[in-house]
């Protein structure tokens, strides 16, 4: 046996990757099993978080690492020993028996069995006995006709892993919304491609190439950002606004305090963040503040976003036809098809998972454009020290991308040089961030005599991470197609480590292309662990640009390394079959989200741009009241900067914001607010207790009721036993709004100044 020999790339990657998923179908169904679910209050249901966590844990921190470890040296062992010819027929008989494993559950839901999780683990549970099997015979000293056989037919043993993984893919897909026109003709668009791409495509003249390097983030601008996020023409689409205005808020409301002279970290706090609330207020200097605009921001970023992708393939080798193709079919399915309109959900935009973008872009520049290198790694350390006061979670995004890029730098330099670079380029990133705090608590010092607190800040995530507030989540759906992405997403990881460590001759042919790879895949990851912690299946588009990037990455590879190889044929067609399978499920909801994008409504017959982007700088009112709301402020409580406005949360922001005032109450969005209320009672107190007779409030019949009935139960504390009641989307009177009326009503009662309409009332406080 020749234990130097070692086995090619393809069957130990197959290997590796095959027994990480084969794990993970037993640990999956045990971990359910153990770990008891939280059971949460009506109307919410109940959900196992814990064991989702540790579930992504377990894969990406321990199967894999195991896998890389064991498959490449049962692959080695087997390669060296008489059963060497049978290594790469062994392996993909055991891919097509783990897909065949996988798709046995999910037909046994259709079964008198009924499916589960049970039934996935006894599949688990025989693939890998099966796959024990026949690994021990491969390894040892005696050769197998059995195998000898199959590694005959590895001509049909891949093809069938490839057919299977076709029906596996529509696992994942709800095949009620595939729609057949799109798909046939795709197929059969997807098939001319591939025979034209092997004929081979010649390269476009300069000045083409250039203008289709040009025209397609123009074509990005033009598509990705949607200009009709609001309408109540129909009840349904009064839900959705209502929805994101409610979402839109905990952005708005703070960013709307620090415009009115509060401060991030001293008067006023977000859950999303610090330097993101600092960069709104910033912008909202130079446009109107409102949920029009702030929609229209996140469209310019997520833009941004996509044209730094398209940059990235590009500087990275990916032809211009391919990139073009992946960023047509991110734009048609990450955008075009989402649930609810882009800009409207910013806690699943680009203003929280675009930083890391910044830094691939940067870090892949350096390389392909040695003149702009140092350039280019100070921008991309300028992006790691903002991540690092935007916001904790585009902090670890960015870090965790970060690490990536180092990391692979690090294992493509000289053995004797690797410590002192890790080193040097660890410190640079620890520098970058100490820069960007220093200058931010300055800057908070010099505005308003005092320091940032980031304890406070810390405080309020971990209500969200760790307690009752991160109980609020959702639990993967069955045959969630997140499944597949994660499994993508390690497949990946896994091949980009044994692509370095056995093959350094690629590594330093393709070293740029696989930097990018390990930063997108890195990217991946990240937001795919915000996935793992909010499993909504509409969420999940938002965090699939770097697997469409990874994905075109990895075929532009192989093309160039192998375009006549079977890996490379069936890479592609695969690819090919599931972004036609992804148009087919989002054409139906694709076209009227293209119809609100600026290239449609600019478009001859299309409705006005101009009057769009109108409606969104000056945008008419969402809720019933904001209007007479800000004019009875106006009226009467002239020239205030801060008015005392006690009303439905949501109707109270956009009074404050369309006045140009902000809250006197501390209370920069009382919904947000109010899912940490012990951090802010001693301030509502504070205030409390500096009103005087004669200062004027502004409230609705909600707010009224509510003062009534506490004047009705003295000893009821509005803290502890609310009259409010949790929903899904909150409307009404927010919990610290109630208890600040609780307290005002103890020293005041009310005289009415002004009865407007919609309920609204300006009423004097009179000190009892």
């Amino acid at each position: 046996m020749d234990l130097t020999k070692r086995a090619a790339l393809g069957p130990t990657l197959a290997l590796s990757v095959a027994l990480s998923i084969g794990a993970f179908m037993l640990a999956a169904p045990l971990a359910m099993a153990l770990i008891e679910p939280t059971v949460l209050a009506p109307p919410f249901g109940e959900q196992n978080q814990d064991a989702e966590t540790l579930l992504f844990v377990l894969a990406f921190a321990v199967f894999l690492p195991a896998s890389l470890i064991v498959g490449p040296r049962l692959a080695d062992r087997i390669a060296a020993g008489p059963n060497a010819g049978a290594l790469p027929g062994l392996a993909g008989a055991l891919c097509a028996g783990l897909l065949a494993a996988l798709l046995f559950a999910k037909a046994s839901e259709r079964l008198p069995w009924e499916g589960g999780l049970a039934v996935l683990a006894f599949a688990g549970a025989v693939w890998m006995l099966v796959a024990a099997t026949m690994l021990g015979v491969a390894v040892s000293d005696r050769r197998s006709p059995a195998l000898a056989a199959l590694g005959e037919r590895v001509g049909l043993a891949w093809p069938a892993a490839a057919v299977l993984a076709i029906p596996l893919a529509l696992t994942f897909a709800d095949l009620g919304s595939i729609t057949i026109l799109p798909l046939g003709l795709g197929l059969i668009a997807a098939g001319v491609a591939i025979f034209v791409v092997r004929r081979g495509v010649p390269d476009l003249p300069r000045g083409a190439g250039i203008a289709v390097d040009v025209l397609v983030p123009i074509l990005i601008v033009l598509t990705v950002p949607n200009l009709v996020l609001f309408s109540f023409e129909n009840p349904a689409i009064a839900t959705d606004s209502s929805i994101l205005q409610f979402h839109q808020n905990f952005f708005l409301g703070p960013a709307n305090h620090v415009i009115g002279g509060d401060a991030m970290l001293v008067d006023t706090f977000s859950q999303y963040g610090v330097g993101s609330i600092a960069f709104l207020a910033g912008v909202f200097e130079v446009v109107p503040i409102g949920n029009g605009t702030l929609g229209l921001i996140e469209g310019a970023l997520a833009s941004v976003v996509f044209v730094l992708g398209y940059g990235v393939m590009r500087l990275a080798g990916v032809s211009r036809g391919l990139a073009a193709s992946a960023m047509a079919l991110s734009v048609f399915v990450l955008v075009l098809s989402l649930e609810y309109r882009l800009g409207g959900l910013l806690q699943h935009g680009a203003i929280r998972f675009g930083l890391p973008i910044g830094v691939l872009f940067a870090a892949v520049l350096a390389v392909r454009r040695p003149g702009f290198a140092t350039a280019a790694r100070i921008g991309g350390l300028g992006v790691v020290g903002v991540s690092s006061i935007w916001a904790l979670e585009a902090f670890g995004y960015t870090l965790l991308t970060v690490a990536a890029l180092i990391a692979f730098g690090a294992a493509t330099e000289p053995v004797g040089e690797r410590r002192a670079w890790l080193l040097r380029r660890a410190g640079e990133v620890v520098l970058a961030c100490l820069v960007a705090h220093l200058v931010f608590a300055l800057a908070t010092l010099a505005g308003t005599g005092e320091l940032p607190e980031w304890a406070a800040y810390l405080d309020t995530l971990r209500e969200f991470l760790t307690g009752g507030i991160g109980d609020l989540t959702y639990d993967f759906t069955e045959w969630s197609p997140a499944f597949g992405v994660g499994a993508f997403y390690l497949a990946s990881a896994a091949a980009l480590v044994l692509v370095v460590r056995r093959t350094p001759e690629l590594v330093s042919r393709e070293r740029l292309t696989l930097l990018a790879l390990a930063g997108t895949t890195a990217y991946g990851v990240a937001l795919f662990s915000y996935f793992v912690n909010r499993s909504a299946d509409h969420i999940l588009p938002y965090i699939c640009l770097p697997a469409v990037m990874t994905a075109t990455l990895w075929i532009s590879l192989l093309r160039r390394e192998a375009p006549l190889a079977a890996p490379t044929r069936i890479a592609s067609a695969l690819a090919a079959a599931v972004a036609v399978l992804l148009v087919a499920v989002a054409w139906s909801g694709a076209g009227s989200r293209f119809e609100e994008s600026p290239i449609a409504l600019a478009a001859p017959g299309g409705d006005s741009l101009n009057g769009a982007l109108e409606r969104l700088w000056d945008r008419p009112p969402l809720k019933p009241g904001a209007e007479e709301g800000e004019r009875l402020l106006i009226e009467d409580m002239p020239g205030e900067n801060e008015s005392l406005v006690l009303t439905d949360a949501d109707l109270g922001v956009e009074v404050l914001v369309r006045s140009g005032r902000i809250n006197r109450v501390p209370l920069s969005d009382p919904w947000e607010d109010s899912l940490v209320p012990d951090q802010h009672i001693e301030e509502i107190e504070e205030t409390v207790a500096g009103l005087e007779s004669g200062d004027r409030v502004l409230l609705d019949a909600g707010a009224l009721e509510i003062f009534e009935r506490y004047l009705d139960e003295p000893g009821r504390d509005a803290l502890t036993e609310p009259f409010t009641t949790a929903e899904v989307v909150p409307a009404g009177i927010a919990l610290l709004t109630e208890v600040t009326l609780q307290r005002i009503g103890e020293r005041f009662d009310l005289e009415e100044v002004e009865r407007g309409s919609d309920g609204l009332v300006v009423a004097e406080l009179v000190e009892r």
